[in-house]
């Protein structure tokens, strides 16, 4: 990604920005961000490969210490007595390693990256503290303004680049800048309830990439029993387009990674309860509970309505019901996968042409994308993410056992709708 070009015979006489280098057009900070299940952490890892790499994740008690590093009580290898040192943190880690890369002519692999996993999940402006000031790049990739370190941080990057060719200023730990090979990249769920907003001022020094909700084509299933088995792929539509209705927002939508298979290609049904069911019904639709949009209030061919919870899915000794994840999912008009009616092994394929029977399209070659999503047609246009506020929420039912006199609402539609979409598949 960089090509050295010399423009001084001793790095050690000149200062960090002269040190020229060309880069590709490759972003320095960038977010990944988008709803759980997209892939944020695989495009990362997809995309460096076997580039130097240090990771941290961000969570509410992440501070500029753990990132950075701090003086602990340490022990030295075969020695019995403790002493204090700096204990350098990811942030120093790569920080020392790009600049060791980039002075280095015998190391053809320039480029280190820094991965924050979560990075919403933290106190960004304590985290960062200082270190803040470096994330504004010139054209080069160099901080366009330089820090000076605390003391003990001094003191250890002095001991670090001792020997190195590394600039003088950097090199005696005088100053920090951050160098162009040294790429910091984060993920974001933008479903994750953030106790520390990220100030616009932090967030303009980032690139932000948006990873959509797309099917991967898999061929995942959710196994219920032996005769029931269900499209992973097929729910997926039918409940973001429910998310989507009830709450206009996109954050809480399902990506197609957001369950796992336990073997092969099958979600069990205990996986798919414990992990999907539990965040419907928890982060998404439970204070819609009385709204006809929501998939735990079911209109029954008697037109009364099943009001269903969590608790709903588990008997009393807590093993998981299996007729009631098939009316939950049979509600949203998802079709039982006829050609999973057989348990799958370890490693066994669904045929490409059973794999798209309940969608109804042709086999996809690996250099197509379907635009599966573009064949439901809503009421309004899908809602990007961030300008709109979630809908508000309905009043409560003050007498929640008598179904026969609750109101009809939009869920008659919504229903219509869904039926409609899977009798044209």
């Amino acid at each position: 990604m960089f090509e050295l070009i010399k423009i001084a015979e001793h790095f050690s006489l000149v200062t960090p920005c002269s040190v020229d280098y060309r880069r590709q057009d490759s972003s320095l900070q960038v977010v990944y961000f988008g709803a759980p299940g997209t892939s944020k952490s695989t495009t990362i890892k997809n995309i460096i490969g076997n580039a130097t790499q240090h990771r941290i994740t961000f969570h509410p008690d992440t501070d500029y210490s753990n990132f950075v590093g701090c003086y602990k009580p340490t022990k030295e290898e075969g020695s019995e007595e403790i002493t204090y040192a700096f204990v350098e943190q990811s942030f120093i880690k790569a920080y020392v390693d790009a600049w060791k890369k980039l002075v280095d002519d015998s190391d053809k692999q320039k480029e280190v990256y820094l991965i924050i996993e979560e990075i919403n999940r933290g106190n960004c402006a304590q985290i960062f503290g200082d270190l803040f000031q470096l994330l504004d790049r010139d054209d080069k990739g160099y901080s366009d303004y330089t820090i000076e370190p605390d003391s003990d941080l001094q003191r250890h990057l002095a001991k670090m680049f001792k020997g190195t060719n590394v600039p003088e200023n950097i090199r005696n730990g005088v100053e920090m800048q951050l160098p162009p090979n040294m790429f910091i990249w984060a993920t974001m769920n933008t479903s994750d309830q953030s106790l520390f907003p990220i100030d616009s001022a932090f967030k303009r020094r980032w690139e932000w990439k948006y990873l959509p909700i797309k099917d991967d084509h898999k061929g995942h299933i959710i196994r219920v029993d032996e005769q029931h088995a269900y499209d992973w792929w097929l729910f997926l539509e039918a409940i973001n387009l429910r998310i989507e209705k009830l709450t206009e927002l996109e954050d809480k939508q399902l990506g197609y990674w957001f369950a796992k298979p336990n073997k092969g290609k099958e979600i069990s049904v205990e996986r798919f309860v414990s992990k999907v069911v539990f965040y419907l019904w928890n982060d998404v639709f439970k204070d819609y509970g009385n709204d006809g949009n929501s998939p735990f209030n079911i209109k029954q061919s008697d037109d009364k309505r099943l009001k269903l919870k969590f608790t709903s899915f588990f008997d009393p000794e807590g093993n998981v019901m299996p007729d009631k994840v098939i009316t939950f999912i049979e509600a949203l008009g998802v079709p039982v996968n006829t050609g999973a009616a057989a348990p799958l092994t370890e490693g066994q394929q669904i045929p490409p042409d059973e794999q798209n029977e309940a969608s109804g399209e042709p086999e996809a070659t690996p250099d197509e994308q379907p635009e599966a999503l573009e064949q439901h047609v809503v009421e309004e246009p899908p809602v990007a993410y961030g300008p709109n506020q979630p809908a508000s929420s309905p009043e409560p039912d003050d007498d929640d056992d008598d179904d026969d006199d609750e109101p009809e609402d939009e869920g008659g539609d919504m229903n219509d709708l869904l039926n409609e979409l899977y009798l044209q598949k």
